[in-house]
């Protein structure tokens, strides 16, 4: 969202009412990651020992198509082999990391078609 509100405010046509689009934030934080991204600092700060979902375990999660529970039952069964720094988070945090990182502009490609999806035009 902040690399998009930055191309906006770099062509000159950020206005508030794009700042107030932003869901999930208060308009004053929206406007303090736009000024930490006009310093170049464009990636996202996450809360202070916060768990995020790094490039591998995003990248296993498409592939589960979106499936947070499954990810966490084989990172659960790799056990020291997961490829996680630190001990494997709860599954409801491993479920906020995503809801944040979604919220943040981060996109979730589902590799795989929906089962059980009827075509209403069918």
């Amino acid at each position: 969202m902040v690399r998009r509100l930055l191309v906006l405010d770099e062509a000159g046509e950020l206005e508030t009412v794009h700042v107030r689009i932003a869901a999930g934030v208060s308009v004053r934080t929206v406007w303090r990651w736009l000024a930490r991204a006009r310093e170049g600092h464009v990636e996202p700060v996450y809360r202070r020992g916060g768990f995020t979902l790094d490039e591998v375990l995003w990248a296993r999660l498409e592939q589960l198509g979106g499936n947070v529970a499954e990810l966490h039952r084989e990172l659960e069964r790799a056990g020291d082999d997961a490829p996680l720094e630190g001990r494997l988070p709860s599954l409801a945090t491993m479920h906020r990391a995503v809801r944040e990182q979604l919220r943040e502009g981060r996109v979730l490609k589902a590799t795989s078609a929906r089962r059980g999806h009827v075509d209403p035009d069918r």
